[in-house]
């Protein structure tokens, strides 16, 4: 996977949110489509729900695309 690409996150996964006044973790509610940002070791950093979070490598996945003939 590459900067840009967009990523599938499960259900109940934690998301590491880093904000001006700390970080904190929050967990997806639902499965959800993100956007890559970077990789930052055995992290992504993801752009989902308007702000971008770290995210374990393992639940991350590609969003395949649909091949339409």
């Amino acid at each position: 996977m590459q900067q840009g690409d967009l990523v599938y996150i499960p259900q109940a996964v934690d998301l590491h949110v880093n904000n001006g006044a700390g970080s904190h973790i929050s967990r997806t509610k639902k499965p959800s489509i993100a956007l890559l940002v970077k990789e930052q070791g055995s992290l992504y950093e993801v752009f989902i729900n308007g702000r971008n979070v770290l995210v374990k490598k393992d639940h991350v996945y590609p969003v395949e695309k649909e091949n339409k003939c």
